[in-house]
């Protein structure tokens, strides 16, 4: 669980990010999910964004990609949202 002041320095560190994943209409699926922990493997922190098309609320898919990939959720904001999970991968510099 991220307290206040670690989530409010991966807020700032988000702003500078493009988003790397996107959902559309099919919502999330095992592609979904696959991708997002890759990236979470390699980046640690990853900035998603959500299609007007897609049929379920910005916080209930990143409930569901969060719980999924085993990372806590940074925001929720307009059709993003961002995710965090510390890497256990070797050679990574952890951005916390």
């Amino acid at each position: 669980m991220l307290n206040s002041k670690t989530r409010s320095t991966l807020r700032a560190m988000a702003n500078g990010y493009e988003p790397l994943l996107t959902i559309g209409k099919s919502g999330v699926t095992d592609n979904v999910i696959s991708e997002a922990d890759i990236l979470l493997i390699t980046r640690e922190m990853i900035k998603c964004r959500v299609l007007l098309n897609c049929e379920k609320s910005v916080r209930e898919i990143a409930e569901a990609v969060s719980g999924q990939t085993n990372s806590e959720i940074v925001y929720v904001m307009g059709k993003t949202f961002v995710l965090y999970r510390k890497s256990d991968k070797e050679g990574i510099k952890h951005i916390i």
